[in-house]
């Protein structure tokens, strides 16, 4: 059966968090649902990356100054989605999250992100750790 393989059964215990961190996120009654794109462009791009992968963060930072022209000139709108291949992942894209909470600038999504990809090439592992090193870098998360 498949759901006794244990590719299966890692893959799962992964993939549950995330689901529930991204969709099942309790709103207020009334309160706007705000999704985590940035640009108003037509053109929708999803960014799937993973903090732990070497080529994610060597992807994100070539890109990063032709997502901040195209979300600027409004010719794309960009989400990201953190993929949590590595185990301390979910970790990672809960404090993306909490940042995202409390800024709308894209300027700031960025370095943020540049500063995760950091920590987890630092072997950040630890929340007191991975706060303490955001905290260092002047990040104020809710």
């Amino acid at each position: 059966m498949v759901r006794d393989r244990p590719c299966y059964n890692g893959l799962v215990r992964r993939l549950v968090p995330l689901f529930l961190l991204l969709f099942l996120l309790p709103f207020p009654s009334g309160a706007e649902t705000r999704l985590f794109s940035f640009g108003t462009g037509p053109v929708k791009v999803r960014l799937y990356t993973d903090y732990f992968c070497g080529p994610c963060s060597g992807i994100e930072q070539d890109l990063e100054v032709l997502l901040r022209e195209l979300v600027a000139k409004d010719i794309i709108s960009l989400t990201f989605i953190d993929v949590p291949i590595h185990k301390f992942t979910p970790l990672y894209a809960s404090y993306f999250l909490y940042v995202l909470a409390g800024t709308d600038t894209f300027k700031e999504v960025l370095r943020v992100r540049a500063l995760l990809f950091d920590a987890a090439n630092q072997k950040i592992t630890e929340r007191e750790r991975l706060e303490s090193f955001l905290a260092e870098h002047g990040v104020k998360f809710k």
